[in-house]
């Protein structure tokens, strides 16, 4: 997440909501990216999402 975004809007935000499980905070965080970032951010994400 950090080489593709890690100058985006946000990135901060979303890393911690990332690490902290919080699922509708890490989603708000990522909105403004890139779609194609966002969407493989959410990609490699969505396994770690499904445990929190």
């Amino acid at each position: 997440m950090y080489a593709l975004a890690g100058d985006a809007p946000g990135f901060k935000e979303a890393s911690r909501a990332l690490f902290a499980g919080k699922q509708p905070a890490f989603l708000a965080s990522v909105q403004e990216w890139p779609a194609d970032v966002r969407e493989h951010v959410l990609q490699l994400a969505q396994r770690g999402m499904v445990r929190a």
